[in-house]
């Protein structure tokens, strides 16, 4: 039997217990996936907790996936670099840490636009930021971007020590934003606003980017959204209005749950099953208010 679980706060909302069901079934495995909140306060214990009960590994979302490093036994390099671990293994009792974020939203990017030589704006600083321009930076982006909300916080500082001489900083205030997303082929909301429950909140005002489309062609534009659910976030709605290409968090979650399940388990997933993934989920995804 293979256990493994989802934790963070909240995660009600999300469908990873299907996804990983898919998987499962073609690889003929008795599987289960649990999704558990965990307060800030109970997350060493919790780690501890998934070694004693003997779960396979754990998928980690918001708003530890930096949180959780300093409980692991070992971290993978990629994971390190980013600065953020979104799947940990359990290996006979001893904690691995891995990003498989970075590698689910830029094939993601890939099946929607080609990566190299491209100018992107990321929204946010948190681990899904870092696994962004990660990735970005990976894939021969030429600039990429970072737009905060907050200088003094910690995850601001941090992203900017950690990508410094790498990356451009600007804060959402800054006049000249309008002018980054103008310039920008790829824009990527890498925070959680806009997230169900509270789906009609966007990073940028549809205002806004009614400014930016008077200095940018939105139909050489791609935005991102790391969002799952709702399926086409408002972000994306008012940029699909002003003529751009979307691509929502379903994909991304598809691909970095693939790589985490075969770190599980050692089984692949075939292509089929991905298929049918993101057929399942994007049926279900459009049925939820």
């Amino acid at each position: 039997m293979v256990i493994t679980a989802l934790i963070g706060l909240p995660v009600e909302h999300s469908v990873s217990p299907t996804l990983f069901s898919i998987y499962a079934k073609s690889s003929g495995l008795e599987y289960s996936h649990l999704k558990i909140d965990v307060r800030a306060k109970n997350l060493k214990n919790a780690l501890e907790a998934s070694k004693t009960l003997n779960f396979s590994g754990l998928n980690v979302t918001l708003p530890y996936k930096m949180d959780v490093i300093r409980y692991l036994d070992h971290v993978d390099k990629e994971a390190l670099k980013i600065g953020a671990v979104n799947t940990i293994v359990n290996k006979k009792g001893k904690l691995y840490g891995f990003n498989t974020d970075s590698y689910g939203a830029i094939e993601s990017i890939k099946d929607h636009s080609k990566i190299v030589s491209r100018e992107a704006v990321v929204l946010g600083t948190g681990g899904a930021a870092r696994a962004l321009v990660a990735g970005l930076l990976a894939g021969g982006c030429t600039r990429v971007v970072v737009a905060y909300r907050r200088p003094k916080s910690i995850r601001t500082k941090g992203i900017m020590k950690d990508f410094k001489g790498k990356v451009e900083f600007i804060t959402y205030h800054d006049k000249n934003l309008i002018e980054k997303l103008a310039e920008a082929n790829i824009v990527c909301n890498a925070t959680s606003c806009g997230m169900a429950p509270k789906s009609t909140e966007s990073p940028i005002p549809y205002e806004t980017l009614k400014e930016v489309s008077l200095k940018g062609d939105f139909a050489k534009k791609l935005f991102f959204d790391a969002i799952f659910n709702p399926y086409e976030t408002q972000f994306l709605k008012n940029a699909k209005k002003l003529g751009a290409d979307i691509q929502g968090g379903t994909e991304m979650m598809i691909y970095q749950g693939v790589r985490a399940f075969e770190l599980w388990t050692g089984k692949k997933v075939s292509r089929k099953s991905v298929a049918e993934a993101k057929k399942m989920l994007r049926k279900h995804l459009l049925k939820v208010k």
